[in-house]
């Protein structure tokens, strides 16, 4: 999802649950495409050397919405990396932000919170497991 949504994968093998799935990733990209395609990008993090996360942040032009894509590459004693902190938001509008895949916010993650809150204070994403990731979306009110 960071650029053009594509779909590498034999359909002909896919069962109903796997279009589901794809049908939902979809979706979910659809309300961030505008962000990703054409927004400023931001790397985070990057997973060379001891880092075994990866993180970037892409700010729409009108900084309206943002959405964070973190990733483990694997755990071993590296579960719960430190806070992410987003830069190019506007640090006086509030966000919202929601996980992308619809799943509640992880414990410690406020619903809403201004854009100096999120580029100072960060936050945890809670990955734990060898190729794991996860996406944060801030929505300005």
């Amino acid at each position: 999802m960071q650029g053009g949504l594509g779909i590498g994968a034999n359909l002909d093998k896919w069962g109903e649950g796997d279009f589901a799935t794809a049908r939902k990733w979809v979706a979910a990209y659809k309300t961030i495409r505008e962000t990703v395609q054409r927004g400023a990008l931001y790397r985070l993090e990057s997973p060379t050397g001891d880092n075994a996360t990866a993180a970037t942040l892409y700010v729409g032009q009108d900084k309206r919405q943002a959405v964070l894509f973190q990733m483990l590459h694997s755990s071993m004693w590296r579960d719960n990396p430190a806070a992410i902190h987003a830069q190019g938001l506007d640090p006086a509008r509030v966000y919202r932000v929601r996980m992308l895949d619809g799943a509640d916010r992880p414990a410690g993650v406020p619903a809403r919170a201004s854009g100096a809150y999120w580029m100072n204070r960060g936050l945890r994403a809670p990955l734990k497991g060898d190729f794991v990731g996860t996406a944060f979306v801030f929505e300005a009110e």
